[in-house]
Protein backbone atom coordinates (compact mmCIF):
# COMPACT_ATOMS: atom_id res chain seq x y z
CA UNK A 1 0.00 0.00 0.00
CA UNK A 2 1.30 3.39 -0.69
CA UNK A 3 1.61 6.31 1.41
CA UNK A 4 -1.63 8.42 1.35
CA UNK A 5 0.99 11.78 0.49
CA UNK A 6 2.73 9.70 -2.33
CA UNK A 7 -0.46 8.19 -3.91
CA UNK A 8 -2.20 11.93 -4.01
CA UNK A 9 0.39 13.11 -5.74
CA UNK A 10 1.01 9.87 -8.06
CA UNK A 11 -2.71 9.74 -9.11
CA UNK A 12 -3.09 13.88 -9.13
CA UNK A 13 0.09 14.08 -12.19
CA UNK A 14 -2.16 11.07 -13.65
CA UNK A 15 -5.75 12.89 -13.81
CA UNK A 16 -4.04 16.08 -14.73
CA UNK A 17 -2.01 14.36 -17.57
CA UNK A 18 -5.77 12.51 -18.55
CA UNK A 19 -7.57 16.38 -18.46
CA UNK A 20 -4.58 17.36 -20.63
CA UNK A 21 -4.62 15.05 -23.57
CA UNK A 22 -8.03 16.27 -25.10
CA UNK A 23 -6.43 19.87 -25.56
CA UNK A 24 -3.32 17.97 -27.15
CA UNK A 25 -4.91 16.29 -30.37
CA UNK A 26 -4.19 12.81 -28.55
CA UNK A 27 -7.56 12.20 -27.60
CA UNK A 28 -11.09 13.71 -27.12
CA UNK A 29 -14.55 13.03 -28.90
CA UNK A 30 -14.76 13.10 -33.01
CA UNK A 31 -17.32 14.69 -34.86
CA UNK A 32 -19.98 13.31 -33.27
CA UNK A 33 -18.97 13.78 -29.70
CA UNK A 34 -17.97 10.30 -28.87
CA UNK A 35 -15.24 10.03 -26.65
CA UNK A 36 -11.78 8.50 -28.16
CA UNK A 37 -9.95 5.97 -26.56
CA UNK A 38 -7.06 7.59 -24.12
CA UNK A 39 -3.67 6.18 -23.58
CA UNK A 40 -1.64 7.50 -21.30
CA UNK A 41 2.41 6.20 -21.69
CA UNK A 42 3.99 6.58 -17.98
CA UNK A 43 8.00 5.40 -17.92
CA UNK A 44 8.88 5.35 -14.67
CA UNK A 45 11.99 4.26 -12.10
CA UNK A 46 11.69 0.26 -11.96
CA UNK A 47 11.44 1.02 -7.96
CA UNK A 48 8.23 2.66 -7.99
CA UNK A 49 6.52 -0.71 -9.84
CA UNK A 50 4.18 -1.52 -7.02
CA UNK A 51 3.12 2.46 -6.22
CA UNK A 52 2.76 3.14 -10.25
CA UNK A 53 0.84 -0.03 -11.51
CA UNK A 54 -1.46 0.30 -8.49
CA UNK A 55 -2.37 3.69 -9.79
CA UNK A 56 -2.47 3.06 -13.13
CA UNK A 57 -5.48 0.03 -12.45
CA UNK A 58 -7.15 3.01 -10.21
CA UNK A 59 -6.84 5.38 -12.34
CA UNK A 60 -8.03 3.15 -15.18
CA UNK A 61 -11.41 2.33 -13.13
CA UNK A 62 -12.06 5.47 -12.38
CA UNK A 63 -11.46 6.85 -16.01
CA UNK A 64 -13.19 4.21 -18.77
CA UNK A 65 -11.66 4.71 -21.82
CA UNK A 66 -8.50 5.35 -20.69
CA UNK A 67 -5.46 2.93 -20.70
CA UNK A 68 -2.74 3.37 -18.77
CA UNK A 69 0.50 2.09 -20.37
CA UNK A 70 3.81 1.80 -17.90
CA UNK A 71 7.02 1.74 -19.11
CA UNK A 72 9.28 0.37 -16.02
CA UNK A 73 13.27 0.43 -15.76
CA UNK A 74 16.38 2.21 -14.59
CA UNK A 75 16.18 6.00 -14.95
CA UNK A 76 18.86 6.74 -16.53
CA UNK A 77 17.85 4.38 -19.51
CA UNK A 78 14.06 5.67 -19.24
CA UNK A 79 16.32 8.86 -20.00
CA UNK A 80 17.29 7.18 -23.05
CA UNK A 81 14.46 6.42 -24.42
CA UNK A 82 12.91 9.42 -24.67
CA UNK A 83 15.93 11.29 -25.79
CA UNK A 84 15.89 8.76 -29.12
CA UNK A 85 11.94 9.59 -29.57
CA UNK A 86 10.15 7.93 -27.44
CA UNK A 87 6.74 9.24 -26.68
CA UNK A 88 5.85 9.68 -23.06
CA UNK A 89 3.21 11.33 -21.19
CA UNK A 90 4.76 11.16 -17.54
CA UNK A 91 8.26 10.54 -16.99
CA UNK A 92 9.08 9.23 -12.87
CA UNK A 93 12.46 9.19 -12.29
CA UNK A 94 13.90 8.09 -9.14
CA UNK A 95 17.36 10.76 -9.80
CA UNK A 96 17.13 14.04 -10.64
CA UNK A 97 20.04 14.21 -13.03
CA UNK A 98 17.94 12.41 -15.84
CA UNK A 99 15.11 14.73 -15.55
CA UNK A 100 17.89 17.57 -15.41
CA UNK A 101 19.78 15.70 -18.76
CA UNK A 102 15.83 15.74 -20.20
CA UNK A 103 15.35 19.50 -19.31
CA UNK A 104 18.36 20.58 -20.81
CA UNK A 105 17.52 19.26 -24.19
CA UNK A 106 14.00 20.74 -24.05
CA UNK A 107 12.53 17.42 -23.82
CA UNK A 108 10.65 18.01 -20.22
CA UNK A 109 8.03 20.68 -20.63
CA UNK A 110 10.00 22.42 -17.04
CA UNK A 111 6.92 24.14 -15.86
CA UNK A 112 5.20 20.98 -14.92
CA UNK A 113 8.28 19.28 -13.14
CA UNK A 114 8.02 18.38 -9.38
CA UNK A 115 9.13 16.32 -6.97
CA UNK A 116 6.84 14.70 -4.99
CA UNK A 117 8.62 11.60 -3.45
CA UNK A 118 12.07 10.82 -2.09
CA UNK A 119 13.91 7.84 -0.44
CA UNK A 120 14.99 7.40 2.71
CA UNK A 121 18.14 4.84 4.00
CA UNK A 122 16.76 3.15 6.68
CA UNK A 123 18.36 -0.05 9.44
CA UNK A 124 16.08 -2.69 10.52
CA UNK A 125 17.31 -5.29 12.92
CA UNK A 126 15.52 -8.38 14.33
CA UNK A 127 13.02 -7.48 16.80
CA UNK A 128 14.96 -9.85 19.86
CA UNK A 129 18.28 -7.69 18.89
CA UNK A 130 20.01 -7.11 22.20
CA UNK A 131 21.30 -3.94 20.85
CA UNK A 132 24.56 -5.04 18.76
CA UNK A 133 23.39 -2.69 15.93
CA UNK A 134 21.87 0.58 16.77
CA UNK A 135 22.93 2.47 13.91
CA UNK A 136 24.60 2.20 10.48
CA UNK A 137 28.23 2.70 11.72
CA UNK A 138 27.59 -0.48 13.90
CA UNK A 139 27.70 -2.37 11.13
CA UNK A 140 31.18 -1.87 10.29
CA UNK A 141 32.65 -3.43 13.42
CA UNK A 142 34.29 -6.67 12.77
CA UNK A 143 32.58 -8.27 16.19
Amino acid sequence: MLPGRLRTRLAGALALLALAMPACGRAGGDAQGERKPVVLTVSAAASLREAVTELADRFQAAHPGTTVRVNLGASGALRQQIEQGARVDLFISAAGAPMDGLAERGLVDTATRAVFAGNELVLVVPAGDSGRVRGFPDLARGD
